[in-house]
């Protein structure tokens, strides 16, 4: 039983600094990766799910007080990752605010921009140089 709660630690650790990184990639890149970043994330929550079933599966509730501590450590990980989780939920929905925004703002440049040139009438007529002068 030692074996899986130092695989579901590892687990859970590599959970964690996968999503601190995720975290912190909002505020140092322009762009992040969210698709790339999800694909990361549930290859390691499935790795996750995976070592806490194998756990649960071999854990002995007949070793009572090494088992609770084992498992009131385990519930106090999980719930730092699901604190992580909700603070990458607000990251995700501010970035896409913050996109759509920009998005507006651009659409709003090109109309902009067009109502400078040329009226589309103007383009549609015939154009037609003199050699003859």
């Amino acid at each position: 039983m030692e074996k899986e709660f130092y695989h579901v630690k590892t687990a859970i650790d590599t959970m964690d600094k996968l999503q601190t990184k995720h975290i912190e990639s909002f505020q140092k890149e322009l762009l992040p990766d969210l698709e790339r970043q999800n694909l990361e994330r549930n290859k390691a929550f499935e790795m996750v799910r995976y070592s806490l079933h194998q756990f649960f599966k071999q854990a002995d509730f007949s070793e009572e007080p090494q088992t609770e501590d084992m498992v009131a450590t385990v519930k106090n990980l999980i719930t730092r990752l699901q604190q992580q989780t909700q603070i990458l939920v607000e990251k995700v929905e501010a970035y896409k605010t913050d996109l759509q925004a920009r998005m507006g703002n651009l659409s709003k440049g090109r109309q902009a921009i067009k109502s400078y040139g040329p009226p589309s009438s103007f383009s549609k007529r015939s154009r037609v140089l003199s050699l003859t002068n």
